[in-house]
């Protein structure tokens, strides 16, 4: 993992994975690929119980979540908050994660 000057981290994986198998980040970050070669990127959502533990303890969250795609990616679906302009050229996916409510997830195939 690096880390910028603007505090944002980049992870970078290598792994092998056959299809179907999932590949989970720190409990934060599912991926997965079907046996038709699609590609699932998502995060969990917080459950009531757990929201609440957080307003308990102050604890707010804040921040957001980027993807970058290579060309060779098409995706299927999302709901990320803001895509990449001028015709999905320049850019990239991001979600908020101010709202625990709403969780990442993004559906693409690669050429």
């Amino acid at each position: 993992m690096n880390r910028d000057l603007n505090g944002r981290s980049q992870i970078q994986t290598t792994v092998k994975r056959e299809p179907g198998q999932r590949l989970n980040l720190f409990d934060m970050l599912s991926i997965s690929t079907d046996k038709d070669g699609v590609t699932t990127i998502s995060s969990p959502k917080v459950s009531a119980k757990d929201k609440q533990k957080l307003a308990d303890a102050g604890i707010k969250m804040k921040g957001s979540f980027t993807v970058e795609l290579p060309k060779n990616a098409e995706v299927i679906a999302h709901n990320a908050d803001s895509t990449p302009k001028f015709f999905g050229v320049f850019g990239s996916y991001k979600w908020s994660v101010a709202d625990p409510e709403k969780a990442p997830m993004m559906k693409l195939r690669f050429k």
